[in-house]
């Protein structure tokens, strides 16, 4: 297709970034330049809803906190909770990089992981990253924040996570409470990954946050 001059772009369903599943193409023996189209994928397209709705949108500053010459910033309202289902930590997965991407987006400046970032963007005050907060309960959500279905993340410490018991299992025992106590309250909810399966190696089925 290259050859007869056609424009490649991938629209998929990772719940990475654009910019970080473009670097992964790599290993497919693909490079970047052939996809002149670009990438365009959930997790990015999540990341930018989450943070035009709850993080950056002018209802959710004070304006008379700022000043004329933008020396002084306006002062951020109440910070948004997310409930938070997400994938454990490992080698391939960050989480803690894919909620502070959707709060300050990707950093230029060279960073030291796959989103740009260096070690001071993690630095945690009390469960918040710069404009979105953790939800300990769904009683405190705003919102919920489906990024993987491995486990509920409560804070900055993935050893607090509670297994979900879904990926490999599917098991609905303590998905099912949270999802039906969350409808009562009528929280929104935004899907970094909309996969409903997922064939992984030796034949193994995964179950994706869409299921």
């Amino acid at each position: 297709m290259l050859n007869q001059n056609k424009k490649l772009a991938i629209l998929s369903n990772t719940s990475s970034p654009s910019h970080v599943a473009l670097r992964k193409l790599k290993k497919y023996g693909l490079r970047e330049d052939m996809f002149v189209g670009g990438l365009v994928s959930s997790g990015e397209e999540c990341a930018k809803f989450v943070r035009d709705t709850y993080c950056h949108h002018p209802k959710y500053y004070d304006e008379k906190d700022g000043d004329a010459d933008g020396d002084k910033p306006p002062k951020r309202k109440t910070p948004k909770k997310a409930l938070w289902l997400t994938w454990k930590e490992s080698e391939l997965q960050n989480p803690l990089q894919y909620l502070s991407y959707i709060t300050n987006g990707i950093n230029n400046n060279n960073g030291d992981d796959d989103y740009g970032n260096d070690d001071t963007t993690f630095t945690t005050n009390g469960g918040y990253y710069g404009e979105i907060e953790i939800a300990t309960s769904v009683e405190e959500a705003d919102f919920i924040l489906l990024h993987g279905s491995e486990v509920w993340r409560r804070d900055d410490d993935d050893l607090n996570s509670i297994d979900l018991n879904f990926l490999f299992n599917e098991d609905y025992s303590k998905i099912d409470p949270l999802l039906n106590e969350a409808a009562e309250r009528k929280l929104p909810m935004v899907c970094a990954n909309p996969d409903l399966v997922v064939g992984l190696p030796g034949g193994v089925v995964g179950n994706m946050p869409g299921e």
